[in-house]
C-alpha cells in the first residue's frame, strides 16, 4: 500500500509512475466522506451576484461516471483533523488534557474504528491492478500523524506500507516503508470478519425484539449462503455445537429463527456470544500498547 498526501501524489507519483499503472490503482481519499460517484457536472456556469461561480438555474446535471472508470472509495475513518483542531479548544497537553496524537490512537484503538477501517480498505476485492493509494487531502495533517496511521495498518492489518511523504518533505515523521505483520494482521481480519457478522446479527434481533417477531432476522440470514449460515450458528452458540447430521439451509435458518424466538418470547436477551464480548476482549491490550505507540518520535508500538 502507498500512503501519501495529495500533494505529494500530484507532485512525485505522478513523475516517477507511468500513467497507466496510476489509472489503474485502487485509490482510498482518506480525510473525505462525500461520494464521489455522486458528484455532478454541468457545461454551463455563471457568475453569482458576489463573483463566485455557480451552476446555471435549471441545467439538467449529469452524473459521473469517474468513481466506477477508476477505483475510488472515501472514508473519514482515518481522518486526524478533529483531534488536531480538537487541540485548538481544549490545549495541547500539559494542562491535563492528552494530545492530539494520544486522543487519536485512543480513537485508532477502538473496535467500531477497526471494523470502519476494514470496510474501507480490505473488506472488499481489489480491482485493476491491485495497487492501494491511501491519499489525505490535507498535507499538514501528514506531518504529524502520518506516521501513527502506518504503523496503525501496517501493525494491525499486515499490510506492506510505502510512505511518500517523509522522503520529500521536511520535518515529516515516519519511515519510507513499514513492514506488515502478515500473522498479526490475518488473525485481526477474521476477528473483525466475525465482530460484523454478529453486530449485523444483534441488529436483526434487535429489530426484531421491537416488532415481537422474528421477519428481521429472516430477512438478514436470506444474505447468507450454508457455509456462512453454519459459521454464524458456531459464533453465536459456540458452546452449543449442532449434532451431526446433514442439513439444508432452510433447516439451520430454521433453528437459529428458533434459538432466537424463544429469547425474544420470554424477553431474554441472554444470547452466548451476542455481546461480543470475546472481539472487545482482543481490544484490551490498546491501554498497553497506547504508551508505547505514542512514546517516542518513531511512534512504533
Amino acid at each position: 500500500m502507498i500512503v501519501t498526501s495529495k500533494r505529494c501524489y500530484l507532485n512525485i507519483l505522478t513523475q516517477l509512475w507511468p500513467a497507466v499503472r496510476l489509472l489503474n490503482a485502487n485509490y482510498y481519499i482518506g480525510d473525505q466522506q462525500s461520494s464521489i460517484s455522486s458528484a455532478s457536472i454541468t457545461d454551463q456556469v455563471g457568475f453569482d451576484e458576489y463573483g463566485q461561480l455557480q451552476s446555471l438555474p435549471g441545467m439538467n446535471q449529469v452524473p459521473t461516471s469517474f468513481a466506477t472508470v477508476y477505483h475510488i472509495k472515501t472514508s473519514r475513518a482515518l481522518d486526524p483533523e478533529p483531534y488536531r483542531a480538537q487541540s485548538v479548544i481544549m490545549g495541547d497537553g500539559g494542562d491535563g488534557f492528552n494530545s492530539p496524537e494520544e486522543r487519536f490512537i485512543a480513537y485508532l484503538n477502538n473496535p467500531e474504528t477497526f471494523l470502519a477501517v476494514y470496510n474501507f480498505l480490505f473488506k472488499d476485492p481489489l480491482e485493476g491492478d491491485g495497487l492501494q493509494i491511501l491519499v489525505f487531502a490535507d498535507d499538514a495533517n501528514l506531518l504529524t500523524f502520518g506516521h501513527i496511521i502506518c504503523q496503525y495498518l501496517s501493525t494491525n492489518f499486515g499490510v506492506d506500507i510505502i510512505f511518500i511523504d517523509p522522503q520529500y518533505r521536511e520535518g515529516c515523521r515516519g519511515y519510507a516503508q513499514y513492514m506488515g505483520n502478515k500473522e498479526v494482521g490475518a488473525k485481526m481480519i477474521k476477528e473483525i470478519r466475525d465482530y460484523d457478522m454478529i453486530f449485523n446479527f444483534n441488529q436483526a434481533l434487535s429489530q426484531s425484539e421491537v416488532f415481537g417477531n422474528i421477519s428481521n432476522i429472516h430477512t438478514y440470514l436470506q444474505s447468507y449462503d450454508l457455509e456462512q449460515t453454519v459459521y454464524l450458528y458456531n459464533l453465536l452458540w459456540p458452546h452449543d455445537p449442532l449434532p451431526p447430521g446433514n442439513y439444508s439451509i432452510d433447516h439451520l435458518r430454521q433453528i437459529i429463527i428458533g434459538k432466537c424466538s424463544d429469547n425474544i418470547v420470554s424477553r431474554n436477551n441472554a444470547l452466548p456470544n451476542l455481546m461480543l464480548h470475546d472481539f472487545r476482549n482482543i481490544f484490551s491490550r490498546a491501554e498497553r500498547e497506547d504508551a508505547d505507540f505514542a512514546g517516542d518520535d518513531t511512534g512504533l508500538f
